[in-house]
C-alpha cells in the first residue's frame, strides 16, 4: 500500500469517527456495538421534563440502538433509557399518592353531581368552593413527594 493510499484511508476513518461523534453515538467497539455514557447525551433538562417528541428525537439521533421508539409512549421511552444506562427509576409524586388522589377525585365527582342537582344558589356556591379546594389538594399531592 502506498503512502498516499494510507493517508486517504486514515482520512476516511477520521471522517467516519467524527461523523459518529457528531451524532452523539460515542465510541464504537470492535464488535460494532456502541459505548455511550449518559453524560455524553448533553441533555439540557431532566428526562421526565422532556416532551415525548424530544425524547423520540434524542433516541433517533443519539441512541440508535433503541428500537421502536416511534411507537413508544413517553413513559416507555424514559424507562428504556434509564434501563439502558442503569439508572434507578424513582416513583413520581403522583404515583406515590395515587390512592389518595383517586379518592379525592371520586369525592369531587359526587360533589359535582350534588351541585348540579341543587336549586339553592348558596348551597351550590358552598359545593363549588369545596370542589375547588379538593382540586387544589389533588394538585399539591401530585407535585409533592
Amino acid at each position: 500500500m502506498s503512502e498516499e493510499e494510507k493517508v486517504q484511508e486514515e482520512a476516511v476513518e477520521t471522517e467516519a469517527a467524527e461523523t459518529e461523534e457528531k451524532k452523539g453515538i460515542g465510541e464504537v467497539k470492535e464488535d460494532g456495538s456502541y459505548e455511550i455514557k449518559f453524560e455524553e447525551l448533553g441533555l439540557s433538562k431532566d428526562l421526565e421534563k422532556m416532551t415525548a417528541k424530544e425524547l423520540r428525537d434524542l433516541c433517533i439521533e443519539k441512541l440508535p440502538m433503541i428500537q421502536g421508539v416511534s411507537s413508544m409512549s413517553k413513559e416507555e421511552i424514559i424507562s428504556t433509557i434509564k434501563e439502558m444506562f442503569g439508572l434507578e427509576t424513582e416513583p413520581t409524586a403522583a404515583e406515590v399518592n395515587k390512592g389518595k388522589i383517586l379518592e379525592l377525585k371520586s369525592t369531587m365527582r359526587d360533589l359535582k353531581a350534588q351541585r348540579d342537582q341543587t336549586e339553592d344558589p348558596a348551597q351550590r356556591d358552598r359545593l363549588r368552593k369545596r370542589i375547588s379546594k379538593l382540586k387544589k389538594q389533588t394538585r399539591r399531592l401530585a407535585k409533592s413527594a
